[in-house]
This record gives C-alpha cells, sequence and structure tokens, in this order.
C-alpha cells in the first residue's frame, strides 16, 4: 500500500502510525504533491479523501485551506491523477461531501471514469 501526502505534518505523522502497524512493511508513504508524484506503475485500488470544500467554508489558515478546499487540488486535478495512475480494470474511491457528489460524478464521466457503487455516510451524535 502506497499513500500520498503532500502536508509536512500530516506526512510525519503517517509515517509514524505506519511504523507502529503490525503490516508496516506492506506500508510505503511519499512526501508529495499527488500532481508531481511519479510511482513508475499503476494501481489496482486508489483511495482518496480529497479536499472537500470548493469555493465555501474558508478559513484564514492556508494550511487547513489546502487540506480541505480543492485550492491546491481540484476535482479534475485529482481524476487526472487517478486516470494517470489506476489499471484499465481499478477501481477508484472517494470520500467527498453530499454536496459534491453529483459533481464528483459527472466530472469522473467526463474523464471516462463510471460510478458501480454509491455508498451515502450520515454522520450522527
Amino acid at each position: 500500500i502506497d499513500a500520498v501526502e503532500i502536508d509536512k505534518a500530516s506526512y510525519y505523522q503517517a509515517r509514524e502510525n505506519f511504523e507502529e502497524s503490525p503490516w508496516k512493511e506492506r506500508l510505503k508513504i511519499f512526501h508529495s504533491d499527488i500532481l508531481q508524484f511519479d510511482p513508475g506503475k499503476k494501481y489496482d485500488c486508489i483511495i482518496s479523501n480529497p479536499p472537500f470544500f470548493e469555493k465555501d467554508l474558508k478559513s484564514d489558515d492556508d494550511k487547513k485551506n489546502a487540506a480541505k478546499h480543492d485550492t491546491a487540488l481540484t476535482l479534475q486535478q485529482l481524476l487526472e491523477a487517478v486516470i494517470k495512475y489506476l489499471e484499465e480494470n481499478g477501481m477508484f474511491v472517494v470520500l467527498l461531501p453530499y454536496h459534491r457528489i453529483n459533481y464528483c460524478i459527472e466530472e469522473a464521466e467526463k474523464a471516462g471514469l463510471y460510478l458501480s457503487k454509491k455508498v451515502l455516510v450520515k454522520q450522527t451524535k
């Protein structure tokens, strides 16, 4: 399992977590922007928790905005990376807020990716 993290502090935290994992020999993390990442291979499955927001709920903290908003990575850019790194019959799994689902499906279809299953998760107290 390869992971990519652009934020330096998050990268170090994830690396530390990987070292504590019973599967640490199977885990590798790269400190990179996904747009600059070049693994030299393709993947059977890509899972992404991309920036959630687009033009809403901005913070005064640029690092928070980069993590939670599409200022550093747009959905279209993410889909381009997925197309580049995904095996022909691979699976892309993405976690998005409800209000971005239809937009994501439309953009994915434009990129040649098609929905096979949608799971809706409801937040509870």
